[in-house]
């Protein structure tokens, strides 16, 4: 099926511009000096069954508890990331209570990011967005349905030419149609609820010009070697899935930019 290369493409391919170019790196830099924002919770999230061990309770604002779930997976990736990234060879990241000290009140933007390193006295700056915690993003779900359904199209269309019949075509588009949402829509929630699916969007930014020299998505599900050393009844829960495949984001984000930067300093 089309879709499936076409997604992992779209996870696995990440983007980059030359840094020196935008005052990034350079002869004699063996180290990057980078800030790093504190991770900004976007993901949305339904239910708190989806992200928290039991369901929000009758009456409670569920709206809040789960705003509060959200920020308590960013602070917790917040702490496990910084060690993460200052394991890199590459990478020097400046200390968490400087950057804290920098940050204006609203999450900052490309630019705004880009102000705080100018501040802090660093060439770039990371901003990575939790956008997803506990399930699928809709968007890519519409996106691997939507690529199947253009297939569809594309075989109803040559169905019609090869055979004059238009009820064939139809049949073979409804067909492809039915398959992919079955797939992706099933699939999805299946992923959802046994792969503790957490999703990362990072943007590394020049500090002198706001141009986002590199960028990635990391997607991972379940850490099922972190959570077999835990008590069987820790495994179950909903909360501990979702942090040790949290963590494993992390350190996936931390690789990723520990080799882009070997490529460009």
């Amino acid at each position: 099926m089309a879709a499936l290369p076409l997604f992992a493409a779209a996870l696995l391919v990440a983007g980059c511009a030359t840094w020196s170019a935008h005052g990034v790196g350079g002869t004699g830099v063996e180290r990057l000096e980078v800030a790093v924002l504190p991770v900004r919770p976007t993901a949305h999230v339904r239910h708190l069954a989806d992200i928290a061990d039991a369901p929000a309770p009758d009456g409670a604002d569920e709206r809040a508890l789960i705003d509060a779930e959200l920020a308590a997976a960013a602070a917790h990736l917040d702490g496990v990331l910084h060690p993460l990234l200052a394991d890199q060879p590459e990478l020097a990241p400046v200390s968490p209570d400087r950057v804290r000290a920098a940050l204006p009140e609203a999450p900052p933007d490309d630019a705004g990011a880009a102000a705080i390193g100018r501040r802090l006295g660093v060439p770039a700056v990371l901003r990575t967005e939790l956008s997803g915690y506990g399930r699928l993003k809709g968007r890519w779900v519409a996106i691997l349905i939507g690529t199947g359904v253009v297939e569809g199209v594309a075989q109803g269309i040559v169905a019609v030419r090869l055979t004059d019949n238009r009820w064939l075509g139809l049949g073979l588009l409804l067909e492809e149609i039915a398959q992919e949402v079955l797939t992706w829509g099933g699939g999805a929630y299946l992923f959802n609820a046994h792969y503790a699916p957490v999703t990362l969007e990072v943007r590394l930014i020049a500090s002198a010009d706001g141009h986002a020299i590199w960028h990635d998505t990391i997607l991972v599900g379940i850490n099922r070697k972190a959570l077999k050393v835990l008590p069987e009844a820790e495994r179950k829960r909903r909360s501990v899935q979702l942090r040790v495949t949290a963590e494993r984001a992390a350190g996936h984000l931390a690789g990723a930019l520990g080799k882009a930067a070997r490529r460009h300093l």
